[in-house]
């Protein structure tokens, strides 16, 4: 019996070679060989490791999602409850296995100490029950546990694109001492709608990051939509994207211009507030950005210039009715 069947598609075989590597000098035994014994059918010694192994990591790529059998291999993976997935090379995931969170290798150095791969190691060494070499973090900063024991302040949403801005307003925001839950909460094979349930319910406030990419995913929507419905929501513009019908009403922050380092007024009121914990005691309609998203400022002053053309032509002709009523008479 094998700790671990690693799934991936042929023209992968290079990654699979390193990342089979890294579990091998962890201690861990690994099925990864696509060559079949001789004598001996393909289908049978699948299906004999995919129900042995201990854990089933497939490697997502543009190929692998292409094939049966990789696909295959993640469901029977996915419904023995063991499945930890690896992102090699950015693709969309199969829609079967999007609720289920993959370790981010797109950007793998190779080392057991990389972000992505560490995270993976953490995780299969928990399901398994044995320990990491030295080398290897053994734990994060800020663990999917210890949000769940110790709960946290706030619940941050966005989309997946806008993951280095979601990263940074974490670390602007827990230089506060405000814990905040994101996706990387999540461990790898974890499941996403219980756990972002369960976490949206922990949060005392619901900060949604607004983008181009933003408006159009319905995951980040359903979340904002959650937390509108129970008057916890802030709405947190990073670029000029139009704010979704229905959210208008809730708290904003405009973070358009910021660099993701230096603290701006708008951070620092997003983070004074968070500390007082006053945002859940803002009533619908309440804003408290210091300076208005600029799609929004546009809208305000094309209202107002309207406003003061018609104030004029309504004066204009005031007067030339004055004078045409003045030369009658």
């Amino acid at each position: 019996m094998n700790d671990i069947f690693l799934s991936y598609a042929s023209e992968d075989r290079d990654a699979a070679r390193k990342l089979m590597s890294v579990f091998a000098e962890v201690g861990w035994s690994v099925f990864w060989d696509r060559e079949t014994p001789v004598g001996t059918s393909w289908d049978r010694v699948v299906e004999d490791q995919l129900r042995s192994a201990r854990a089933v990591t497939p490697l997502w790529s543009p190929r692998s999602v292409a094939s049966d059998w990789v696909m295959i291999e993640a469901t029977e993976g996915m419904e023995q409850r063991k499945l930890f997935p690896v992102l090699i090379d950015p693709t969309p995931i199969p829609l079967r296995f999007k609720l289920t969170q993959f370790a981010d290798l797109s950007d793998w150095d190779g080392s057991a100490t990389h972000e992505g791969c560490a995270r993976l190691l953490r995780a299969l060494a928990a399901h398994l029950g044995t320990g990491l070499p030295s080398p290897v973090p053994t734990h994060e900063t800020d663990t999917a546990a210890e949000r769940r024991s110790e709960g946290h302040d706030v619940f941050l949403g966005y989309a997946r694109s806008d993951e280095a801005k979601a990263k940074a307003l974490v670390s602007a925001l827990s230089a506060a001492n405000i814990r905040v839950w994101w996706d990387r909460a999540i461990v790898v094979g974890e499941s996403f709608d219980n756990t972002i349930l369960r976490a949206l319910e922990q949060a005392r406030s619901v900060i949604i990051l607004w983008s181009h990419i933003g408006v159009g995913s319905d995951w980040v929507k359903a979340e904002a939509q959650w937390a509108m419905d129970r008057g916890v929501l802030i709405n947190a513009f990073i670029d000029e994207a139009p704010l979704p019908p229905g959210f208008s009403a809730a708290p904003s922050v405009d973070l358009t211009n910021w660099d993701g380092e230096t603290i701006t007024e708008a951070l620092q009121q997003l983070r004074n507030r968070l500390v007082n914990r006053e945002v859940s005691s803002i009533g619908r309609g309440d804003s408290w950005q210091t300076s208005e998203p600029r799609h929004t400022e546009r809208r305000r002053r094309a209202v107002w210039v309207v406003v003061v053309a018609i104030a004029l032509t309504a004066l204009t002709l005031g007067v030339y009715i004055g004078l045409v009523i003045a030369r009658g008479g």
